[in-house]
Parts: C-alpha cells; structure tokens; sequence
C-alpha cells in the first residue's frame, strides 16, 4: 500500500514503492522522505504472524532488497500479508519518523498452460479469474459508500459467492476498498474512468484535443501510481467499449512504462487494437469467447446481465432493465447454472477470465446479484458458490449436433471430477445407469442423458442432448456468378421496430453488393435494416454452422430454410444454426434490423476441418 504523510519537519517519510519478486524470493522497497536522501538512514522490518523475520539498515531514496526465504504468496485463497515497519533515522540513530504498512508477494503475468494456450498466471500458475463487473454506486451517496463496513461488505459477498476477481468498472474507489481485496483476498482489474467521445466497434480511435489527452494521461497516470502498490490489482485496463479511447497502442505503451509489474487490456470490449497482454470480448448473456491467440490471453470481459427486479427494492418501482429478466430467485437461479454451465467448457479451450454483470442493482439496472440497497442476495449464496466452483451438470459434446453416418459423443464434468451416469433411452439417469468411461457412438437419432455423482453424495441437475442423423442437401448448378452479396437497405421512420419486419412489404432506400455482411453501408444510427441474398460456396461435403452476431435482430436463411434465429430487441447476441451442405453454391439470406443504442452484425461460418471465420467475399457469391 502507498502511503502518504504529511511533513511535520523536513525530514518526514512521503512515501515507499514496494515491488515483490516472487521469483527471486526478494521484496524490493524504495522509501522517499521530504529531505535529501543522504542524511538519512532507514531502518526496514518485516514482519510475518507478528514476528520479525527480516531487518536490515538502508538510506533513504534508494532500492532495499530485502530477501524472503520460501515466502508465503498472496492468491485469493490464500491472501497472506507480510507487515512492515519502516523507521526513518538520523546518523546517531534517533527516530525521526515511522511508517507500519504491508505487502503481499504476489506475481501477475502470462504463461503458457500445457495445451499450449496463453493464460493469466497467478504466481507461475493458471487461475481461472471469475468475478462481477463492480461499479460501486450507492443509493444514497451515489458514488460514496456510506461506510467502511459498507465497502467490505460487497467484498465479503463477493467471496461468499465463490468469486476470486471483481472488475472495478470506470471508477477509482477509495484506498480502503482495495485495503480489503488486499486483506479479504480478491483479484481487480482496474478500469480507469471514461471520458471524451465515443466509437462504434467497427470505428478507428477518436482524436482527442491536446488538453483533453493530457488531462486522461495526467489522471491515468495518478492511477497508476496511487494504488499500484496494492497486490489484489493485477490488470489496468484504460478503456471500456470505446469511451474515449484514443492512441491506443500509445496508451498501452504508456501504462508499461508506468508499472511494468502488471498486465494491461487495451480496451475492453469492441475496438481491439491487437496490442497489450489481453485480448477482451463482451456477449450479452453470452457467455462467448474469442479465437485464442499466441501472445495475449483471451477473456469474456462482460457477460450476463440477467435480471430481477426485487419488489420494494428497486431504484424505481416500473420499467426497469435487464439484458434477460425473471419472475424469481428459482428462475434466475436456474438462468444462472445454465449460464455458468456454458462458461466453463470455454475455460478448457482457451478462455483465461469472466465477468459477471454485476455485483448489484444500478438505479434501473436490476442485473446485480444483490439489490442496490444490499438488503438481498437474489440468489441462495451456497448454491451460487457450488456453481460458481463448478458443481454443475456434466458437458455431453459432439463435434456437431447433426451427423451424417456416425457421430461420437464425449460426456465430460466440466470443473468439479464426479462418477458420470447416463442413459440413450430417454429415461432419467441415476446411480444404477450406465457408467460413463469412454466416448459413446452413436449412429441413429439419439438423446443422452447425464448426471454427475460427487463424493460427498450430492448429485447434479440432468444435461440433455439430442443428435440428429441427416442428409446433405443438394448444391445447385450456377452457370454465372460474381463476387460480393446483393442487399437492400430500409429505413424505418414511424415506430420503432422491436423485431424483424417483413422486409417483402417495404420499399428499399438503397441497393448494392456488399463483400460482407455488416453495417457499413447504412445511412444513419438508429432505426434502419438490411436483407442480404446471395449465394453460399460450401467447399466440401459435411456439417457447417452458420452464426449471426447482432445487436438487434438478425436471422439466417439457407435454401430458404431457417438456420439461425437471432430476433428482437437485444445487445450484441451471438446465436448459430446447423446444416449438412454438398460441395458447390446454396442460395443464403441474411435479414437485419437495428433500433435504437448499440448496433452491430457479424456473419461467420465453419466447415468440415475448418476452424470458425467471418463471412467474406471467398465464399459470398450473386448470379
């Protein structure tokens, strides 16, 4: 912890920069005092369980390494403290000043796992980081907390819940918070606050005035070297969703120069720059993850978002918002394991980091896991904690959930190890079913069934899967054909649309072909659509899933057949559809409608031996 003292003379310590390295088993310690640093001497004692364990004699203004044998490491399961004393001297010895502070021995960096993936390591080890987005608003103060109990409070509930992180989102809470993440032993990513103007994903960095850039370095910089002492910061990341984000590559750059101790993520969500250690996606309710990558680790940076409204505890008593919402506990509850259910397997492929939007309700936001009062968790804390550590129904996977001849499926816990059961039958599985110990094959419609026994004689809920034994669908002969989709645009000026329209009925504003499908060619923000049509090239025989990423509506047609339905009025949804395709060209279509607030479209596909990719001009086609 940084710590700041007022002179009462001129020979007052300001501050110490404490740098652990856990690798070296040193702790490196700087003590700046209001004086020249000649004149005085600096007594330093470490101190582990109340006793003194190191103690060594070094003048002020220059680096003390002080060397910890087999130091006990900081994680969130095990947030252990060293105490330190630092005494400031003068040459005969006398007591000048004295300082007591901490520090954890505590390492934040990336590494490969053994599936050779680019991971978060805390302490030379993968952890799995899994916290809210918290964002600290109080009913009654706003962005003051009426208490240091307060604030301790939602890190308490935070742990209680079997969370290890919390992302402290565009706000910079008072040392005290972090004083408990230290203490209590959760994991931040500290956002700095937004400012400026704002870009859509697809948009380059904005162009702040001289004035503006110097006041967010200025401020950045502030950060940074306030709070950067305290071990449960581990990630800076300085923009969010595309406020204010400017020189990026600069910016990331400038965060290094200021801690090179801890990771960065050049933005989270949206407008990725490919720079920085991270690289941060956000899907409402999600989850998703991006495409692992060989230097930075992967994360879903916001997630979630699924809503109560909790009578007689809400911000305002109508019209309150959700990204999802639910009539009750059991139903949430039951949201949530599904949701959760769906996260985990992410975290086998790559996935390094969640947050959960959010620690609790913001005025008419009612997606929190307590209310904005803190009167209620939402959600029974046992079994939120069970989930959140991954007590959950087993994983039953394919390669696809159609085939063609055969198909293998694999039947996996997703976190917690238990005996699988599982029947083909459509019975409900219990400790009498089949014992799940290999792959299972299977070559005619089928639903499995699982369940997952633990030790301590719990049970998880039933997963259910059923695959489908199909046919390819026939490609079609085209004689002529050029590169690009045709699309029509519409504009929509009387009530806004809350799902797709029946484009067939309306006049189009303009017409073109486009080399992809997304919003490029649209006229205005709000309140417009598109309809794609065009032809699909499949390479090769086999299963392909076609995916719409939209915010609003979306759905995707081929041969006139329904594959993908991503309707209403949502965020940025991703939602994917299955068919098998012969070799050669099949008509698609792909309808779009945008409201009001965020917008975004992003078609993509994956084939027989081909890994996911955006929809491009190699595979779009009109005769």
């Amino acid at each position: 912890q940084t710590v700041w003292i007022e002179p009462v003379n001129k020979a007052n310590i300001k501050s110490i920069k404490i740098v652990p390295d856990i690798d070296a088993g040193i702790v490196n310690l700087t003590t700046i005092t209001s004086a020249p640093a000649a004149d005085f001497n600096i007594l330093l004692q470490v101190k582990a369980d109340g006793k003194t364990i190191k103690e060594l004699i070094t003048q002020a203004g220059k680096t003390a390494f002080i060397p910890l044998k087999n130091p006990k490491l900081w994680s969130p399961d095990s947030p252990f403290l060293y105490d330190l004393i630092v005494i400031l001297q003068d040459e005969k010895g006398n007591k000048l000043d004295e300082i007591n502070s901490y520090f954890g021995m505590r390492k934040i960096a990336l590494g490969k796992d053994e599936n050779g993936f680019t991971r978060l390591m805390l302490n030379n080890e993968f952890v799995f980081q899994f916290g809210p987005l918290d964002q600290g608003w109080w009913p009654d103060g706003l962005y003051t907390a009426p208490s240091d109990e307060a604030l301790r409070y939602d890190i308490e509930v935070t742990k209680k819940l079997g969370f290890n992180m919390a992302r402290k989102h565009v706000k910079i809470e008072p040392d005290r918070w972090y004083y408990w993440c230290d203490k209590l032993g959760l994991l931040v990513w500290q956002d700095m606050p937004s400012g400026d103007k704002y870009i859509r994903p697809d948009q380059p960095d904005i162009k702040r005035s001289t004035e503006s850039a110097n006041q967010f370095e200025f401020e950045l910089k502030q950060l940074v070297n306030n709070f950067g002492n305290h071990p449960s910061i581990v990630l800076w990341v300085p923009f969010n969703e595309g406020w204010g984000q400017y020189d990026t590559p600069r910016i990331v750059d400038y965060i290094k120069t200021l801690d090179p101790t801890r990771l960065v993520i050049n933005t989270s969500g949206w407008s990725d720059r490919g720079v920085g250690d991270v690289y941060d996606i956000h899907s409402y309710p999600g989850p998703a993850m991006p495409n692992p990558e060989e230097s930075r680790a992967i994360v879903l940076g916001e997630f979630g978002g699924l809503g109560l409204p909790v009578k007689g505890h809400t911000w305002q008593d109508e019209n309150n918002w959700g990204y999802r919402s639910y009539k009750d506990a059991d139903e949430l509850t039951a949201a949530y394991r599904e949701l959760i259910k769906k996260l985990y397997p992410f975290v086998v492929d790559g996935l390094s980091a969640a947050v959960y939007t959010q620690t609790t309700d913001v005025e008419i936001e009612v997606n929190g896991l307590m209310t904005y009062d803190r009167a209620i968790i939402k959600m029974d804390p046992d079994e939120v904690h069970k989930i959140n550590l991954g007590y959950l129904a087993p994983v039953i996977v394919s390669e696809n959930d159609i085939f063609i001849e055969t198909a293998e499926v694999t039947i996996k816990n997703i976190k917690q190890h238990g005996e699988i059961h599982y029947t083909m039958d459509g019975s409900v599985p219990d400790q009498n079913s089949s014992l799940y110990d290999k792959p299972i094959a299977i070559n005619k419609k089928t639903t499995v069934k699982a369940i997952t026994l633990w030790d301590d004689g719990t049970k998880s809920s039933v997963s259910e899967q059923t695959y489908k034994k199909v046919k390819l669908r026939k490609s079609q002969k085209i004689t002529a054909k050029k590169p690009g989709i045709l699309f029509d645009y519409f504009e929509n000026d009387s009530a806004q649309w809350n799902k797709l329209p029946n484009f067939d009925r309306l006049t189009p504003k303009a017409n073109d072909v486009a080399f992809k499908m997304d919003l490029a060619q649209r006229f205005r923000e709000d309140n417009f659509g598109f309809v794609y049509n065009g032809l699909f090239r499949a390479q090769k025989d086999g299963i392909y899933t076609f995916y719409t990423n939209s915010d609003d509506g979306s759905q995707l047609y081929i041969n006139s057949e329904l594959i993908v339905d991503n309707d209403k009025v949502h965020g940025m949804v991703e939602k994917s559809g299955q068919i098998a395709l012969q070799a050669g060209f099949f008509p698609i279509k792909v309808i779009f409608f945008q409201g009001r607030g965020g917008k975004g479209l992003k078609v993509s596909y994956k084939g027989p031996a081909m890994m996911k990719q955006e929809m491009l001009s190699t595979v779009l086609f009109h005769e």
